[in-house]
């Protein structure tokens, strides 16, 4: 989770300024944190399944075969 962790503490460091006195604005940001953050993990978990679903489906046999040319059509 290092990389989430990086990409949370640069949001923070670009998007909250602790000089900022308006009401509400650290809450703004925590949300903003947790949607990229929610999405980034989102995607990272899309990508693993897939991965291991692809490596699964060609131990079963699921992946087509490339078709050869046929070479009665000459």
């Amino acid at each position: 989770m290092s990389y989430l962790d990086d990409v949370e503490h640069e949001l923070r460091q670009k998007y909250f300024d602790e000089k900022e006195q308006e009401p509400g604005y650290r809450s703004y940001v925590d949300e903003v944190v947790k949607f990229v953050r929610g999405k980034l993990l989102e995607s990272y978990k899309n990508g693993a399944q897939a991965a291991r679903q692809s490596r699964f489906a060609g131990q079963r046999g699921g992946q087509p075969k490339p078709q050869q040319k046929s070479k009665a059509s000459k």
